[in-house]
């Protein structure tokens, strides 16, 4: 059982504040809605964070807030609605919105901020990065299956370890199932590197083995960075979607899911 992930809440948010129907107040009805929009059934409205808290209405109410800070909606007149900016990301890309997605057009802001909050930022992100490729390996891998698990990937956080194990390079490998009969599966590789940069031949060794497991989807997560050529080659494979997340868009995402570090 699943709930779809913030990357496709973000796409049926803006296609329903596109209607200029959402009041602002009226979060149960807005919820409502996006259900129906995914078909959800009552257990999968009933499903819990480890807070307790409704998984479903959790990622909507945080999907509000960062499309409004972002600059891709505003509030007016008690309603919710599109910016140009939001307009513009619901025309040009049809697709779920992923991290990379949101980034690359919420830079269209007309709002600039200031040199020295733009650095502080920037000097927050490089701590952050570094707390990650200090940490202890054992918290390291529960870290990165906890963010999957969040991202909407896996059934549960038990399920979601069953398949992964350690690599001799501070890394994990293995897949994780998105259905509950294991017929989906999405491959995952993740580096705690300080220093080496991921290259094509990791890439290449990556695909090559989602191949012999007759998969069609991958993850590679690093805290380090990707070669140019890697990210090429991964955009050049067409018999499967593999996604790169290096070290900077690893602090983003644990950001964006509220994750202290």
């Amino acid at each position: 059982m699943d709930i779809p992930t913030y990357a496709q809440i973000r796409l049926e948010f803006l296609r329903l504040a596109g209607t200029n129907e959402i009041n602002s107040d009226r979060v149960s009805d807005y919820v409502s809605k996006l259900a129906q929009a995914f078909n959800l059934d009552k257990a999968q409205m009933e499903l819990r964070t480890s807070s307790g808290a409704k998984k479903f209405y959790s990622r909507v109410n945080f999907t509000k807030k960062t499309l409004k800070e972002r600059g891709f909606i505003v509030v007016k007149d008690g309603y919710i609605r599109l910016t140009s900016i939001g307009e513009n990301l619901l025309k040009e890309s049809p697709f779920p919105i992923n991290n990379a997605i949101l980034t690359r057009y919420s830079t269209g802001n007309v709002h600039t901020a200031p040199k020295q909050v733009i650095n502080e930022v920037k000097v927050d992100s490089d701590q952050a990065l570094n707390k990650l490729k200090e940490m202890d390996f054992n918290l390291f891998e529960d870290l990165m299956l906890e963010i999957l698990f969040e991202l909407g990937y896996g059934l549960s956080r038990k399920s979601i370890k069953k398949n992964i194990k350690k690599t001799r390079d501070w890394g994990l490998d293995g897949y994780i199932e998105l259905d509950a009969l294991g017929l989906d599966k999405v491959y995952i590789q993740a580096k705690r590197w300080k220093r080496t940069n991921v290259g094509i031949g990791h890439i290449q060794r990556f695909s090559g083995s989602i191949d012999t497991k007759g998969g069609n989807k991958g993850v590679f997560i690093t805290t380090s960075t990707f070669t140019e050529d890697a990210g090429t080659c991964s955009e050049l494979i067409n018999n499967k979607s593999i996604r790169l997340v290096d070290g900077q868009e690893l602090v983003r995402i644990m950001k964006d899911l509220n994750f202290k570090f």
